[in-house]
């Protein structure tokens, strides 16, 4: 019975966990990081982001060395808003038009050593 209540207290962990993760970071070669980050708005999707990345290079005197930065909006159009709102009208219903994966920045960057006269990869 414990090993039941176990892999169900798992279970239900890992679900809870899952939805509370918006933001991942893989490593490519060469020092060379992408970090993803989805939030319900796009300042906070910066943030979440470039946060990731200063901690990866944390250690001082390394700093972040932005190559590429993107964020876009990926929830619905005002259109699709639009259906939705006269869709839940007609039955009755409320509905959701916005998520907190609404939107995305993606950042691509290297750690660099800050020494006295020039910048250094790690």
């Amino acid at each position: 019975m414990r090993k039941l209540y176990f892999k169900l207290w798992l279970i239900i962990s890992a679900v809870l966990l899952s939805g509370c993760y918006n933001v991942s970071l893989v490593y490519d070669s060469a020092n060379l990081y992408t970090v993803t980050a989805v939030s319900a708005s796009e300042v906070e999707a910066n943030n979440l982001a470039m946060s990731k990345a200063v901690k990866v290079c944390e250690y001082d005197p390394f700093k972040v060395a932005v190559l590429e930065h993107t964020s876009s909006y990926q929830g619905m159009t005002a259109e699709q808003k639009s259906l939705v709102g006269v869709a839940s009208k007609t039955i009755g219903a409320s509905a959701k038009t916005t998520s907190s994966n609404d939107y995305k920045a993606v950042i691509k960057f290297r750690c660099k050593r800050l020494t006295a006269d020039r910048e250094e990869e790690i």
